[in-house]
């Protein structure tokens, strides 16, 4: 995606990060969101932001009331540097999945039968993830909502199927489920983890200074965009759709992972604005925004579509026979591009020719057929046989000076010999060259064979070590439970053997001062038998 750039600092999305409004401390409702969307906010954790306030209080409690305003200065360039480099270490260039990543995961999965996995990232991409739907509840799509026939979501769900079955769509969200699994094992974040998550952020907390970053957009090549990517640029302008210019055409996508229509972008701004108004009650980001359209740009406020059907780049020619491949483009997938107006060109020009000559074809890949304009073919033509006219050239002259020589000396059979020599060197070295050239592609090829297949032995042995892993952690979690059983229990008759020897010690305890209590008793009335019988005496 072009929003992740190698520089990603100076890309469009870490710079609307870098504007939104602070979240306060005190605030922990993202806690509970699952992992996929906490990822954003663990650039103002509750435990970092904790640990600076609890720094900050001791700080004023034990300074004075006279400190210069440098140290404040200091101690908020301080906590921007700390956001930054947790935002920069929550979506860290290596954890972004591409679509190059999801190929080796797909080809991994075992699961049999898996859907392709092109269809497998647009799906996720652009509609379990990238969608309105998705994107505004901040949740994918469940598998309900995905596979809906039936009820108001049934439109939906068929402009998602794209002409599959709900067999293969059912699979296809078993691939899902299997993907965000692997997202969160291996800290993976993909673009609608991000994208998602700054909506989310933005319709809470508003940008810092109040107001969008851009009072204007323009966007080319808007047919390479999910509806998630649409949202982001709507609220880069404030969610005004009167500043935002979008230009494309849903016949040269070329992304993966997107199924776009104009319509996705009609029903995003729709979406947005009964989003804002909806949450403009209870979220200040919303209402912010809410309160600053229209605030500038009514005055050329435009609805109109623009069909730019002209072209000045292609003549008729050209036009024509792309247009013909694009109504059997139509016919076969209606749900895949917008129908439009055919182009017209402003400048005629000759028919394409389809070149199926071997001579031209030598050097393209087997079953391939290349679309030449027809002065390109004869040129490609003109040079490709230059070589073989000289030939022909050289053999007419020495044909010539054998005839020559033949006439004066009968050195004809010397010439022609000559001849057969020249043919033969030059045929031995178009020979070597095609032998070489099929060599060198022998060669990439079994190296490109013996990368991927070290990739494939190193993917195996990671899972296995991964598995002996988790094995040997369930192994050590039982072995850990069934020690604490055991040190319970070993507690537990411990007790029970002390309370005994109490109650045996208290009862022992109990008799013997009864029996002492007897004798001083006794003792006590036989002192008093003896002074009452001395005092009769």
């Amino acid at each position: 995606r072009r929003f992740y750039r190698a520089d990603a600092d100076k890309a469009l999305l870490p710079f609307l990060e870098a504007a939104l409004a602070d979240l306060p401390a005190a605030e922990t409702w993202h806690v509970s969101q699952p992992h996929r969307r906490r990822r954003f906010y663990r650039a103002d954790t509750i435990a970092e932001r904790e640990a600076g306030d609890h720094e900050d209080t001791s700080d004023e409690e034990g300074s004075d009331d006279s400190s210069d305003e440098s140290d404040d200065g200091d101690a908020a360039a301080r906590e921007k540097s700390k956001r930054d480099k947790a935002r920069k270490e929550t979506w860290h260039v290596k954890y972004y999945m591409t679509f190059a990543k999801f190929h080796q995961f797909w080809d991994g999965l075992k699961m049999s039968p898996k859907p392709e996995c092109d269809f497998c990232w647009t799906q996720i991409q652009s509609f379990l993830k990238g969608s309105t739907n998705s994107l505004f509840s901040g949740e994918p799509l469940s598998e309900r909502e995905y596979l809906a026939d039936e009820g108001e979501a049934a439109a939906i769900s068929r402009r998602r199927a794209l002409g599959l079955s709900r067999a293969q769509r059912e699979q296809a969200y078993q691939v899902f489920k299997h993907y965000e699994r692997f997202l969160e094992d291996n800290k993976y974040w993909d673009a609608a983890d991000r994208e998602v998550a700054l909506v989310q952020r933005v319709l809470r907390d508003g940008f810092a200074n109040g107001r969008a970053p851009f009072d204007r957009v323009y966007v080319d090549e808007v047919q390479d965009m999910t509806q998630a990517s649409l949202a982001v640029l709507l609220l880069a302008v404030g969610g005004d759709a009167t500043r935002l210019y979008c230009c494309g055409d849903t016949a040269q996508a070329i992304q993966d992972g997107v199924a776009f229509r104009f319509s996705d972008l009609r029903e995003t701004i729709y979406e947005l604005g009964k989003e804002l108004e909806g949450r403009a009650g209870r979220l200040k980001g919303a209402r912010a925004l809410l309160a600053a359209r229209g605030v500038a740009g009514d005055e050329d406020r435009s609805k109109k579509l623009y069909k730019l059907t002209k072209n000045y780049r292609a003549h008729a020619g050209v036009l024509g026979a792309a247009n013909a491949i694009l109504e059997l483009v139509h016919g076969a997938f209606p749900n895949a591009v917008d129908k439009t107006e055919a182009d017209s060109g402003v400048a005629l020009g000759p028919r394409p020719t389809f070149a199926t000559d071997e001579a031209v074809l030598r050097d393209v890949p087997s079953g391939a057929r290349l679309l030449f304009r027809s002065d390109a073919l004869a040129a490609a033509q003109e040079r490709i046989g230059a070589k073989g006219r000289q030939v022909e050239k050289d053999r007419e002259r020495i044909i010539a000076e054998a005839d020559a020589a033949g006439a004066a000396d009968n050195k004809a059979s010397r010439c022609f010999e000559r001849l057969a020599a020249i043919r033969g060197d030059r045929s031995a070295e178009a020979d070597a060259h095609v032998e070489e050239a099929l060599a060198a592609r022998s060669g990439e090829q079994q190296a490109y064979d013996a990368r991927a297949a070290n990739q494939k032995t190193a993917r195996k042995e990671l899972l296995a070590r991964r598995s002996a892993w988790r094995e040997e952690e369930r192994r050590l979690r039982a072995a850990a439970r069934s020690a604490l059983e055991r040190r319970e229990n070993g507690e537990k008759k411990l007790r029970q053997q002390a309370e005994r020897r109490r109650k045996k010690a208290d009862a022992q305890a109990d008799a013997d001062a009864a029996a002492a209590h007897e004798e001083l008793y006794a003792a006590e009335a036989q002192r008093q038998i003896e002074r009452h019988m001395a005092k009769q005496q």
